[in-house]
């Protein structure tokens, strides 16, 4: 049976950088991943072939979310290639989402509360969608 984590000093190395270089993407992942509008930090708490945990600090606290990965990842190699790929497409929507509100500010959605299990769907060629 294949272990679902990666050896402790990988998975500390990996979420060193992703808190330290990419705070940003972090809080992506939570927003449009975890439908965790109102999030204003998150942090990798957890990093496994099969998903990661952030700790999340929302306007009444903190929250711990887990977010699953639509394939088991490989290697560190492959959780670098879904992870920026998970950047990217959150961006896209994070930008599509400002540009949607600016032009139609009527339309403009309402804060959301997350789920505390949120599955994600990747693709290498069109980026990262969320499992509905």
């Amino acid at each position: 049976m294949q272990s679902t984590g990666f050896d402790s000093a990988s998975e500390r190395s990996m979420m060193d950088h992703m808190n330290a270089d990419h705070a940003d993407s972090n809080l992506m992942y939570v927003k449009v991943y975890g439908n965790l509008w109102s999030a204003t930090a998150a942090r990798l708490v957890t990093l496994d072939k099969e998903g990661m945990d952030l700790e999340v600090t929302v306007p009444d606290g903190t929250q711990r979310l887990r977010l699953t990965f639509d394939h088991r990842l490989q290697d560190e190699a492959d959780a670098q290639r879904t992870l920026v790929a998970m950047s990217r497409h959150a961006q896209a929507v994070i930008t599509q989402r400002l540009h949607s509100a600016l032009r139609h500010p009527e339309r403009a959605h309402a804060t959301a509360r997350g789920q505390a299990n949120v599955t994600i769907r990747s693709s290498r060629r069109l980026g990262c969608n969320p499992r509905r």
